[in-house]
């Protein structure tokens, strides 16, 4: 659970930085 919820967080970081 802990590591989905990381997972989810440098997704929207990415494409932010995108």
């Amino acid at each position: 659970m802990n590591t989905s919820h990381i997972s989810n967080s440098i997704q929207v970081n990415g494409t932010v930085q995108d």
